[in-house]
């Protein structure tokens, strides 16, 4: 890991295409947080909170997001392939465009968030 913000609160955080790539985000606050277009592949955000935050575009390509919050969070067009998303609240999510090709889901919540028809091919539901 290159660097670790577990447990703090960054809630509103703004980044919007930064390079954050196996960064550690271990039960953090990033609520309202806008990492649109960002690099987080590898990183691990395992019970974090990133209700409504803003990961539209972002490289999330085999990031750790077990037991996270993620209600209402923008995913369009991300890339998620590969994530362990097990556990994760997902209700409300957007997610249209975004790649879920084997990434793992099971256990996911996710009540009120449509998929692409092809967006789960190869997924762990």
């Amino acid at each position: 890991m290159n660097t670790n913000y577990s447990h703090k609160d960054l809630s509103g955080m703004f980044l919007p295409g930064g390079s954050m790539a196996n960064f550690m985000f271990f039960g953090t606050n990033l609520s309202g947080a806008n990492f649109a277009g960002a690099d987080l592949r590898e990183s691990i955000l395992s019970e974090a909170n990133l209700r409504g935050a803003d990961l539209s575009g972002a490289n999330l390509y085999s990031t750790d997001f077990r037991h996270a919050d993620m209600r209402g969070v923008d995913l369009t067009d991300a890339d998620l392939r590969n994530a362990d998303l097990r556990g994760v609240d997902l209700r409300k999510a957007k997610v249209r465009g975004a790649k879920f090709a084997g990434a793992d889901l099971r256990g996911a919540k996710l009540r009120g968030t449509t998929f692409d028809h092809d967006a789960l091919d190869n997924a762990l539901i």
